[in-house]
């Protein structure tokens, strides 16, 4: 993997966390107060559910070369999925919750595994732990800076602005996902 793929897929997932964790104390603290039990339990319940079968389904190489044929239409499906849903979300807690734990199931499963299995392809070893290991630092520090950054700003980030920018956030995450999948894609190829 080319050191500029690298470091996109590291600081891609930086950004990400950033974002995530700077509109996070946002938008979770007023869909909290929007939802009944029930309804959160029921969303955990069905995104753990649906997330075992699509784990069970990505175990076997047979699917996983399907989905690596239709990768960019599941990135696709879940930024544009993660955006209406988000803003339709926006006026019922209840579609958002229950929304985002189906699309997530499905979509962040299929994603997360290809994107492995693409890295497993081109690194092994110490290398692939350094690899691992730096990226999980980056998102990790990207973290700490948007609480920093969330702490500062309570009370001025409107729920839309903190909506807006985690869909972009996804957005951006998935195009540059892609870009560094199908670079890879081309480097085990070669």
């Amino acid at each position: 993997m080319s050191k500029s793929i690298k470091w996109l897929l590291i600081l891609s997932g930086s950004v990400f966390a950033f974002v995530f964790a700077l509109t996070s104390p946002t938008v979770h603290l007023y869909f909290m107060q929007h939802v009944s039990p029930q309804v959160y339990a029921t969303s955990g319940m069905v995104e753990t559910g649906l997330a075992a079968v699509m784990a069970s389904l990505m175990s076997k190489e047979s699917i996983r070369y399907k989905m690596r044929r239709i990768f960019v239409f599941v990135l696709a499906l879940d930024a544009a999925g993660y955006a209406v849903i988000s803003l339709m979300g926006m006026d019922n807690a209840t579609i958002r919750f229950l929304g985002l734990a189906v699309l997530s199931a499905l979509t962040i499963n299929i994603w997360m595994t290809l994107m492995m299995d693409a890295v497993n392809g081109v690194m092994s070893g110490t290398k692939l732990t350094d690899f691992q290991t730096l990226s999980r630092s980056w998102r990790l520090w990207g973290t700490v800076a948007g609480s920093a950054l969330a702490i500062a700003v309570t009370g001025i980030l409107s729920l839309e602005a903190a909506i807006w920018l985690q869909c972009g956030a996804n957005a951006l995450y998935a195009l540059c996902d892609y870009k560094g999948f199908v670079n890879i894609s081309r480097e085990v190829l070669t």
